[in-house]
C-alpha cells in the first residue's frame, strides 16, 4: 500500500544548546506562563522544536475548521434543530443537558432573546496514520491559550522562520472589539465595556491578560469578574440582595458592572456544573439570553460546542440521509458534507447501548467520554468500564472509537518545570480558532503529549504547548 508522503523533519535541537535560566527569563518577558499562586509567574511547559506539517496538511486543517465553525454557528442559530438533538438528554444532570432544558423552556415560553452571540470557537483535530484529520472536539466556551501560542511562536521565531501564521491575539481582539463597539454605539457610547468572566482561582491569567491588553489598545474598557461577583452586582443593582434570580432583569434589560453598562461578556468559565455555586447563579446565566448584551458564547452557541452535539452531528454526517438533512437545513454542498464526514469519529451514546455492548466496545479499545470539560473526563480500559457502568445514560456520556494517531518520528526537546527533557513517541493535537458565523481563521493552539498519555492538558502538565512549522 502506498503511504502518504510525510514532511521532512530537520535534525532535533540538543539540550546542551539551551540555557534553562535564560529561557525562563525570556518566557517571563513574553508572559509565556501560568500563575503559580505561591511564587507568581511559572513558565508554561513548551516544546522547543515545532511539529512539521506539509502546506497541504495545514490547508486541509484550516479548511476543516472553517467547515466545522460554519456548521456549529448555523446549528446555534436554529433553535428547533438544536433542541431536537438534545431531546434525549433534557432530563439529564450534565451541564449541557441542563442548559438545553433551560433553553427549551425559554423557547416554549416565547421569552425574548435579546442577547447577541459572538462566535469564537476552537476546533481540535488530530492527524491519523492515514494522514486524515479527525475531529476530536470543539470548544465554544473558554477556548483559550491562543495568545500564549503566539508568544511561543515569538520565542522560537528566530530559529524557526517557517512557523505557520498564528496571530490569534490580534485576530480575536479584533472580533471582540468590533462586536462590542457596535453594541456600545447602539446605546450612544463610543467606548465599549468588555467583561472577562473568569474563575475565582485562575492560573491562566497571562493568556487572558495578553488578550485584554490588545483590547485596551483598541480603546475598550476591560474588567475581570467571577460568575458570583457578576450575579451579586445584578442583585444589588436591580432589586437588592436576597431577591430571586428571576427578578434581576430590569426594564432596560442591561447588564451592569459598578453602575456602567456592559456590552460584552466573554466567558472563560461556566462550562462545568461546579462553576456555578448554586441554582440561582445557573439560572442567572441562562437568563442572560433575555438581556441586551453580547455573549461569547450565548446559550445556544455554548450548546453547539458540547460533546453531545458533536456526537449527534457525527451520526448525521456518517449517514446519507443525515447529510441530505444537513444540506437542506443549512445549505451545505455535498462535497462539504463529505469533507465533514471524513473528519468524524464513530461514537455511540450510552443510552443506546446495553451492558454487553458497552463491555465489548471498551474491550475493543473504545474510549469513555463524559460531557464535562477539562481533565478527568475521558477514560479507557478498566477505568472506562467502571465509569460507564456508574454513569447515568441521560447525561449524554458516550463511547468513542479509538483514533490511530500519527506519532511524531523525531525526539522532542521539551522545557517542563524548569528542566530540559528530550523524549520520543509523541502525538499532537491541533486546535484552530474560528471567528464569527463565517468561521474566519483566528490562529491556532497546538498541544503535544507523550503517545502513551491518556489526556493532553497543558494546565496539569500532561502536554506541552507547541508550534507548527510548514514544509513543502
Amino acid at each position: 500500500m502506498n503511504r502518504p508522503v510525510l514532511p521532512a523533519v530537520p535534525a532535533p535541537r540538543k539540550a546542551s544548546g539551551v540555557n534553562p535560566s535564560q529561557l525562563t527569563t525570556r518566557m517571563a518577558a513574553l508572559k509565556l506562563g501560568m500563575l503559580n499562586h505561591k511564587a507568581g509567574f511559572q513558565p508554561v511547559p513548551v516544546a522547543l522544536q515545532p511539529w512539521f506539517l506539509t502546506k497541504k496538511q495545514w490547508q486541509q486543517a484550516t479548511e476543516a475548521a472553517v467547515l466545522l465553525g460554519r456548521l456549529l454557528a448555523a446549528v446555534a442559530k436554529d433553535a428547533e434543530f438544536l433542541l431536537q438533538q438534545f431531546q434525549p438528554v433534557l432530563l439529564g444532570d450534565s451541564l449541557p443537558a441542563k442548559l438545553a432544558a433551560a433553553y427549551a423552556q425559554q423557547q416554549q415560553q416565547a421569552l425574548p432573546q435579546r442577547a447577541g452571540a459572538v462566535f469564537l470557537m476552537r476546533h481540535d483535530l488530530m492527524l491519523n496514520e492515514q494522514q486524515q484529520w479527525q475531529w476530536i472536539e470543539s470548544n465554544s466556551i473558554a477556548a483559550g491559550m491562543g495568545p500564549l501560542s503566539v508568544q511561543l511562536g515569538a520565542l522560537l521565531q528566530p530559529e524557526q522562520p517557517d512557523l505557520a501564521p498564528n496571530n490569534a491575539t490580534e485576530l480575536q481582539a479584533n472580533l471582540l472589539y468590533r462586536e462590542a463597539l457596535a453594541q456600545a454605539q447602539k446605546h450612544g457610547r463610543l467606548t465599549p465595556q468588555i467583561v472577562f468572566v473568569v474563575e475565582a482561582q485562575e492560573d491562566n491569567i497571562f493568556d487572558q491578560q495578553l488578550l485584554a491588553d490588545a483590547l485596551i489598545r483598541r480603546g475598550a474598557l476591560v474588567e475581570r469578574c467571577t460568575i458570583a461577583e457578576l450575579y451579586q452586582q445584578q442583585l444589588r443593582g436591580q432589586q437588592g440582595a436576597g431577591k430571586a434570580a428571576a427578578a434581576i432583569i430590569d426594564k432596560t434589560a442591561a447588564v451592569t458592572l459598578n453602575g456602567s453598562r456592559v456590552d460584552l461578556l466573554y466567558f472563560r468559565t461556566g462550562y462545568n456544573p461546579a462553576d456555578f455555586a448554586n441554582a440561582q447563579q445557573f439560572a442567572w446565566r441562562c437568563q442572560l439570553q433575555q438581556q441586551d448584551v453580547l455573549l461569547c458564547p450565548d446559550l445556544p452557541t455554548q450548546l453547539s460546542g458540547s460533546k453531545w452535539l458533536q456526537l449527534q452531528l457525527s451520526g448525521l454526517l456518517q449517514q446519507e440521509q443525515g447529510r441530505v438533512l444537513l444540506a437542506s437545513r443549512f445549505g451545505f454542498h455535498a462535497a462539504e458534507l463529505q469533507q465533514l464526514c471524513a473528519l468524524t469519529v464513530p461514537a455511540k451514546p450510552l443510552l443506546a447501548l446495553e451492558k454487553p455492548q458497552i463491555e465489548q466496545l471498551i474491550q475493543a479499545g473504545w474510549w469513555f467520554k463524559k460531557q464535562n470539560e477539562g481533565g478527568g473526563n475521558v477514560a479507557r480500559g478498566e477505568q472506562a468500564l467502571q465509569l460507564a457502568m456508574k454513569a447515568k445514560p441521560q447525561d449524554g456520556d458516550f463511547l468513542m472509537a479509538p483514533v490511530l494517531v500519527q506519532q511524531r518520528p523525531e525526539p522532542l526537546l521539551k522545557f517542563q518545570q524548569g528542566r530540559l527533557i528530550q523524549q520520543q513517541a509523541h502525538i499532537s493535537e491541533l486546535g484552530i480558532f474560528s471567528l464569527g458565523a463565517t468561521a474566519d481563521y483566528g490562529g491556532y493552539l497546538l498541544r503535544t503529549k507523550a503517545a502513551a498519555a491518556l489526556e493532553g492538558g497543558v494546565h496539569k502538565g500532561n502536554a506541552v504547548l507547541d508550534t507548527v512549522a510548514l514544509g513543502l
